[in-house]
């Protein structure tokens, strides 16, 4: 089975990608990069918007999500993946965001 976790890891930018399912389907990803801090983002993914757009290079794609509401910032989910996992990113919060909306509403 594929995981959010094996999809950011093995992507061919030098970040390195980790996710958690907070309470109140909020995401939690955290993110390395070489020679900066560790970076932590919260997303609630009730109503986010999925965004799937090119990569820095042509062969690269990044997966954003944009929170509900008025706010104008997408945070970063995945950056340089290749397309399938891009597209198994996508599906991946596709299914989980589903999952967390039919749980919040039953």
């Amino acid at each position: 089975m594929i995981t959010m976790n094996a999809v950011g890891k093995k992507t061919h930018h030098p970040y390195r990608w980790r996710y958690a399912l907070e309470p109140g389907c909020v995401l939690e990803v955290k993110v390395r990069r070489p020679g900066l801090s560790p970076q932590t983002m919260l997303v609630p993914l009730d109503g986010a918007d999925i965004e799937m757009a090119p990569g820095s290079t042509d062969e690269t794609f990044n997966i954003q999500l944009k929170p509900s509401g008025n706010t104008p910032t997408k945070v970063p989910v995945l950056e340089g993946g290749k397309w399938a996992d891009a597209i198994q990113m996508r599906s991946l919060l596709m299914h989980l965001q589903r999952n967390c909306h039919i749980t919040t509403t039953s």
